[in-house]
């Protein structure tokens, strides 16, 4: 069981609860707490992750509130790098991610390109974008 809740921002909160079904399967139920009236199945979101092999896990996660499904597969190449195919239903949004854990020094790096999956989204130029996390030990 897990509660979050942002200081900052859009001052969201959640509660999210995690079982694992069996050694390759878990399921997960996150349930969104920001302006909480009382329970309600549209703040819920379920997420079922498989852990293919060693190197792959596929992930599909269905959204109660808007009826849409997000699917994706991670894929460690090696010790240091991993791709990652995300597709949302609701947005029609494709991303490829490649994650380092070597270059620019402790932390990962981070390069994502995402595009709308449309006719018209097809035609623009995907949206890059590059996020460096530093591990510092104070």
């Amino acid at each position: 069981m897990k509660y979050r809740h942002e200081l900052c921002g859009k001052k969201r909160s959640s509660v999210e609860g995690k079982m694992a079904v069996d050694d390759k399967n878990t399921a997960t139920l996150t349930v969104d707490t920001t302006d909480y009236s009382g329970l309600d199945l549209r703040a819920c979101t379920l997420k079922w992750n498989h852990q293919l092999n060693d190197y792959t896990k596929l992930e599909a996660a269905w959204n109660f509130n808007n009826d849409t499904l997000r699917a994706s597969v991670d894929h460690r190449v090696d010790s240091h790098n991993r791709l990652k195919i995300a597709y949302g239903t609701g947005d029609k949004n494709g991303s490829l991610q490649w994650t380092n854990k070597d270059l620019g020094g402790g932390g990962e790096l981070k390069v994502t390109a995402s595009s709308m999956l449309t006719c018209d989204g097809m035609k623009r130029m995907p949206t890059l974008t590059a996020e460096k996390t530093w591990n510092v030990e104070i």
